[in-house]
């Protein structure tokens, strides 16, 4: 691919992320895998040079207005060119300090996750035979909690919640690849892989549960589920 493809296809893609980006994000968002890592001065530069550019474009672009904390997502693009089996979450906390621009220590996001040794504020009224509670972990803002669950055999059942969603956000996340099962007036969407997912909302709330289950394991757990 000539220097100019690439140049295309970069821009390309930064249209892409600033429409669609807003309304992606919170579907990636999970309370896991808080780095610490800073982004290098290179990577800085590239991303600099690509706002630069943005910023010439956006005259005649006026939803470049909040592209900048959308463009986060883009960093990431760009950071796993060159390193592997990183996951999105893995720079949440540098993305976040340059997107504001909270370069100097004293003005550093921190993004911190505690570490329950109890399962508390949900209640699950049904867990597949052999599986226990394991640990449940929560963003500093309390916005976002992951609730984790094995067996003897290691096998592992996930539970990502994330609160305070509006229904219009949910509603904008993309289901292109689920399957809609409803049931008692809620819909759940999921999707059959060797670590199934199933997702659905309820109290303003977003739930996605992944675990290597069977379809109807999955929805007794979420049909369980219950806030305090």
């Amino acid at each position: 691919m000539s220097t100019n493809d690439k140049k295309d296809k970069n821009e390309e893609l930064f249209d892409h992320i600033i429409e669609y980006g807003a309304s992606r994000w919170t579907d990636e968002i999970s309370p896991d895998n808080i780095p610490e890592e800073e982004l290098s001065d290179q990577l800085n530069q590239k991303i600099d040079t690509i706002f630069s550019s943005a910023r010439k474009r956006a005259n005649r672009k006026r939803r470049f207005i909040s592209a900048r904390r959308i463009a986060a997502v883009f960093v990431v693009l760009l950071t796993m060119a060159s390193v592997t089996l990183m996951s999105v979450e893995a720079f949440r906390e540098p993305v976040m300090n340059f997107i504001f621009n909270k370069r100097s220590s004293q003005n550093r996001t921190r993004i911190q996750i505690q570490t329950h040794g109890e399962n508390k504020d949900f209640n699950f009224n049904y867990l597949p035979p052999g599986y226990s509670f394991s640990e449940k972990k929560v963003s500093e803002n309390n916005t976002h909690i992951l609730y984790k669950f094995k067996d003897k055999s290691s096998n592992i059942i996930y539970l990502n919640i994330i609160l305070n969603t509006s229904a219009k956000n949910y509603s904008n996340m993309n289901k292109n690849d689920y399957s809609i099962i409803k049931r008692n007036n809620i819909e759940y969407y999921y999707i059959d892989d060797t670590f199934s997912q199933l997702l659905w909302y309820k109290h303003k709330t977003i739930y996605k549960l992944n675990g290597t289950l069977s379809k109807d394991e999955l929805l007794k757990i979420a049909e369980g589920v219950e806030y305090n």
